[in-house]
């Protein structure tokens, strides 16, 4: 095999890895093991990529595919990510221009994407200075929790109601890898479950309102959760929350369910507050 041949099968081999960990490969400890879930792997093929695409990230194109997309949303997507992860502070300039160059688009799906930003109230259009980030202040993380905890019970409720026992397995092997997760101190790990097992609630009170609003809240939030996670002892006591909480979803127990959502919101929301 020559040279090229070589680096063309290493490069395809690299496409074909971010595919499995971005896409199509979900990780779950049961019974002392770990679980290998590869879903739709019967529809990639090497040769559907060649060396020369690795000039757009092979990780964005799949996830433009399984999420079906609009490029306008993706961009906004990216920007508000960066703006939730500090990436951008208030009172930063975000050209339009310049920012389409830096991601390869045009200049409208941009612009669309910083209106939709405004409409969020994550940036703002101030005659004569452009586009300016307001980003999120401790005000409003304090006013998303203390929303939260008025209707995470009616979320809690509707899901013991209208839950599905794969949605209440889905919950059990997520609650499994929190422990794993939580012995290893994996903190990005935690709240990318963290997130999951929240979302996993919420769809299962099958709202699509309910779930729309309370997914915007995680999304806002996460920064603020992943520091809050790094306080001394809050891995250990966020994991006996989610305990309490699955616990009483799988006995059916409203009440219970309801008081644990709302003391592990509370204790979340006092976490927040000290970063």
């Amino acid at each position: 095999m020559s040279g090229a041949s070589i680096l063309s099968f290493l490069l395809k081999i690299h496409i074909f890895m971010h595919f499995l960990m971005r896409n199509h490969l979900t990780y779950g400890l049961k019974n002392y093991r770990i679980k290998l879930q590869i879903q739709c792997l019967e529809h990639f093929t090497f040769d559907e990529y060649d060396s020369a695409d690795l000039e757009v990230s092979p990780v964005d194109l799949f996830d433009q595919k399984k999420e079906n997309k609009s490029l306008t949303s993706i961009i906004f997507d990216r920007i508000r990510e960066d703006i939730l992860n500090d990436q951008y502070i208030t009172g930063d300039k975000i050209v339009e221009a310049k920012l389409a160059e830096e991601l390869g688009v045009s200049r409208t799906p941009v612009r669309e994407a910083l209106k939709q930003l405004e409409l969020d109230g994550l940036v703002e259009n101030i005659p004569n200075r452009g586009v300016v980030v307001k980003g999120i202040s401790k005000q409003d993380i304090t006013d998303i929790y203390t929303i939260r905890q008025a209707i995470e019970g009616i979320a809690a409720t509707w899901c013991i109601e209208r839950i599905s026992q794969s949605e209440i397995d889905e919950l059990k092997e997520l609650f499994e890898l929190m422990e794993f997760y939580t012995f290893k101190k994996d903190v990005d790990k935690i709240s990318e479950l963290n997130t999951k097992f929240h979302e996993v609630i919420y769809h299962s009170t099958k709202s699509r309102y309910l779930e729309h609003v309370l997914k915007d809240f995680q999304i806002f939030i996460k920064s603020t959760r992943n520091k809050s996670l790094k306080s001394k002892g809050r891995l250990e006591e966020a994991l006996e929350e989610h305990r309490i909480i699955l616990d009483a979803i799988m006995a059916k127990d409203i009440e219970a369910a309801k008081a644990g959502i709302n003391h592990h919101v509370d204790k979340s929301k006092a976490n927040a507050q000290l970063v």
